[in-house]
């Protein structure tokens, strides 16, 4: 389909076609090493950019650090993916950012922030991701995730307001409805 509008893809289909080449890189294994390879370019310079910078705070594996790679400096936010994790208490949770940030090869005492949601696996006293980082870097302090802290309030007011809890009461009975029954 896009050989319709580009020659060069054009020239491309039409030697597999011939037979005048057989490795034709179209295959789904190849564009998927590509994918992979370009991935892993991008996360190598982020990386890089949070390395110039020293100092960077976590948020799982969303990096903020002041991008200085630039004569624009400013702070900056990369996601760099989800992590598959099994073991969802804090030690096993802190077992894992250690481990990823040992990959990036980044300096765990550099770590100036953390925020994470609620949780106590997360942000608890005792035995938590937070408490465990702290112990090794006194200097990463912890900030509630904004967005989950939002997200709390919001259903905090939406419970108190009687119009509000009318309102998503119906929402809910309508979704019931419709999503009991592809038909509807």
């Amino acid at each position: 389909m896009i050989a319709e509008f580009d020659p060069t893809l054009q020239e491309h289909i039409r030697r597999i076609k011939t037979g005048e080449i057989h490795d034709h890189y179209l295959g789904h294994n190849i564009q998927n090493e590509l994918i992979l390879m370009l991935a892993l370019e991008i996360k190598k310079s982020i990386v890089n950019k949070v390395k110039k910078a020293k100092y960077f705070s976590n948020k799982c594996l969303l990096l903020r650090c002041v991008d200085i790679s630039t004569n624009l400096v400013k702070v900056e936010e990369y996601f760099l993916g989800f992590l598959q994790v099994d073991n969802t208490t804090g030690k096993g949770l802190f077992n894992e950012l250690v481990d990823v940030i040992k990959t990036l090869e980044l300096d765990i005492n550099d770590v100036r922030g953390q925020g994470y949601d609620n949780g106590l696996n997360m942000k608890g006293k005792n035995r938590s991701v937070q408490k465990r980082l702290l112990e090794i870097n006194p200097r990463a302090f912890h900030t509630p995730c904004g967005c989950h802290s939002l997200n709390l309030v919001l259903c905090d007011m939406a419970n108190s307001c009687p119009k509000a809890i009318s309102f998503f009461g119906v929402v809910q009975r309508v979704y019931s409805l419709f999503s009991s029954s592809p038909k509807r």
